[in-house]
């Protein structure tokens, strides 16, 4: 049985571990040595926002104890009321069972209740080409797809998707 909760103080080793194995299995092959070494720091990072920084919250998909998907978010503190995803991943073999839709939707309804009005995904070119059900996921739950962007210092393309939640 999958657990869904925000992560704490107690979950950061675990949120290390679990960027670090599962971001590299997604990258292999795709991105560069230096951009996986680069990207690997974003569990560390996301550990270290966890109940310091208000305008993030961590979703964890937990079976038994184990991290099995991750879902971040960033609220805009701001006067746009944006929001964005951050590096949202679920282990290859719990995808397609429903755990990445329910992550979704306690972040969507968190988004709600802090009344921000947009909630934005840039999500890499390149994994859309290794998993081409993503666009169809994120459609699903209602995003639609809005600009593609090009990161030039880091050699990527993003497609943006956005959900109004006005």
């Amino acid at each position: 049985m999958i657990n869904y909760r925000l992560a704490d103080e107690n979950d950061k080793e675990k949120i290390i571990g679990f960027y670090h194995v599962e971001y590299f299995k997604l990258a292999e092959g795709i991105f560069s040595k230096q951009l996986i070494d680069y990207y690997e720091k974003v569990g560390e990072y996301y550990a270290s926002l966890v109940n310091t920084n208000p305008n993030f919250y961590l979703f964890l998909a937990l079976e038994k104890d184990k991290i099995v998907g991750t879902l971040p978010i960033f609220l805009d503190d701001k006067d746009t009321k944006m929001s964005a995803l951050g590096s949202f991943i679920v282990k290859e073999e719990y995808r397609q069972k429903g755990v990445g839709s329910e992550l979704l939707k306690q972040a969507i309804k968190l988004v709600k209740q802090k009344n921000q009005t947009k909630l934005c995904a840039a999500v890499p070119k390149a994994f859309i080409d290794k998993n081409k059900r993503l666009p169809d996921f994120y459609i699903k739950h209602g995003f639609k797809h809005e600009n593609t962007i090009n990161d030039f210092e880091k050699n990527l393309i993003f497609e943006g998707y956005a959900l109004n939640l006005l």
